[in-house]
């Protein structure tokens, strides 16, 4: 028996202008969402309102590519062991209509806007986390570590 989704897809994050559960839970490889337990619906949370920052300087819509990753999906995807994905405080996307070069310089360079780090590689979406900390080069496409 699979478990029950405790919240409602097409619902707010709580405390979020933009978000929705769906964006966060969504698993694009297996066309499914992951089941979130409640210490990931709070990392979910919080970054989702760190995102509504980002949201609010560009001003343009974001497109999420992966957020919440379950441990066997992101070995599925080749995602990193200790990826901040595995419990929602870290989100890959694009933003509509600002390059991705331009989105990493620009929060690269105004660390108010969000918090926490992200990556500067040879990625075409942007990768934000909540560890706290300077940005960081992760590996490209392919290598692995």
């Amino acid at each position: 028996m699979f478990p029950k989704m405790p919240i409602d897809l097409e619902s707010a994050i709580t405390g979020s202008k933009y978000f929705k559960w769906k964006e966060a839970l969504w698993l694009p490889k297996v066309n499914a969402y992951a089941v979130p337990t409640e210490l990931e619906q709070s990392c979910i949370i919080a970054q989702a309102r760190a995102l509504d920052k980002v949201r609010d300087h560009f001003g343009y819509a974001m497109i999420i590519h992966s957020w919440l990753r379950p441990k066997v999906y992101n070995q599925l995807i080749g995602g990193a062991p200790s990826s901040r994905h595995l419990v929602g405080k870290a989100t890959d996307f694009s933003i509509r209509g600002v390059t991705h070069e331009e989105v990493k310089r620009v929060l690269q360079s105004n660390p108010d806007i969000y918090y926490g780090r992200g990556e500067i590689d040879t990625t075409n979406w942007v990768h934000l986390d909540l560890d706290n900390g300077p940005w960081f080069y992760a590996r490209k496409m392919g290598e692995n570590k």
